[in-house]
């Protein structure tokens, strides 16, 4: 039987160039409490399947119920359903977040998408994550006391108070250029693949914090009660003869500093960030690998 298909561009450079700055919330049927921020004029809400049993109990009505229909068991009452056939490519929370994208939203907060009954859910809700952050839009999935989120050639950044456990994960097979400082541990231009957990179970240590990655897409996870990022930048790109200028600079420096200060290194307190020797808006390099060895 021919599976329902639909054109799309998630995981595609292509953008609507009338892109709305409000947001899309999409509450699926997986494991759902509450919902963390409410939606604001202007804001989408897409009921997806089973997720419309949850905003019913909140009180709220979604602009949209999409679906199959399957998890509900039944197609409420609604002004604006759209019903898709249980045999298809997608699921109903991809579909959502394809029809918000086409109506021109471009960030999303996805409820209902972790934990509950199907593990292969929450797979493809990491693969959506991913599909959105490479067209170039901002996806949060929240639930199961977590936050989850996908950048590619982004910078986000956590507040000093922010506690608990943090994770990187490769998405790509593998993701170069890529930082994390101010975090119990640090990575310094480093390099993840998909079959390594290098960036698994870091921590927050009380000062201010970010993740970065130059090329690639990283799939970052932390823990609910810390909120979202308090900055989501975009990174510039830099050049391999920036990057080996860059690198041959760093290099020169500290070796000045070992010949002019030979007996004061170790009065120095570290900074958690490492060595500062970029602009704000440019790719970070240093002369480290992920262990900390020179190259």
């Amino acid at each position: 039987m021919q599976k329902e298909r639909q054109e799309r561009t998630v995981g595609t450079e292509k953008m609507d160039p009338q892109i709305s700055e409000k947001a899309c919330y999409i509450v699926g049927a997986g494991s759902f409490e509450k919902l963390d921020r409410m939606p604001q004029k202007g804001d989408l809400i897409i009921a997806a399947d089973g997720g419309y049993a949850y905003l019913k109990r909140l009180g709220i009505q979604p602009d949209v119920l999409l679906g199959d229909f399957d998890s509900l068991e039944y197609v409420p009452e609604h002004d604006h359903i759209l019903r898709h056939s249980p045999i298809k490519d997608d699921t109903d929370m991809a579909l959502a977040a394809f029809y918000a994208q086409e109506k021109g939203y471009r960030l999303f907060y996805l409820y209902g998408g972790l934990g509950g009954k199907r593990l292969d859910h929450t797979m493809a809700n990491f693969q959506l994550l991913t599909g959105l952050s490479r067209a170039g839009m901002k996806a949060y999935l929240i639930g199961e006391n977590n936050i989850v989120t996908a950048i590619t050639g982004e910078r986000i950044s956590f507040a000093k108070e922010a506690e608990g456990m943090i994770s990187v994960f490769s998405m790509t097979d593998v993701s170069t250029g890529i930082w994390e400082k101010g975090l119990k541990y640090t990575l310094n231009d480093a390099t993840l693949k998909n079959d390594k957990v290098l960036g698994v179970s870091n921590e927050f240590i009380g000062g201010e914090s970010s993740i970065s990655v130059q090329e690639g897409t990283l799939l970052v996870m932390w823990e609910e009660r810390n909120g979202l990022p308090v900055q989501r930048e975009i990174l510039k790109k830099t050049t391999n003869s920036e990057s080996a200028k860059t690198k041959n600079e760093t290099l020169e420096e500290a070796e000045v500093l070992q010949k002019t200060e030979p007996f004061e290194k170790a009065e120095v307190e570290p900074s958690p960030y490492g060595t500062e020797v970029f602009e704000k808006t440019e790719v970070e390099l240093s002369v480290q690998n992920a262990h900390g060895e020179e190259e």
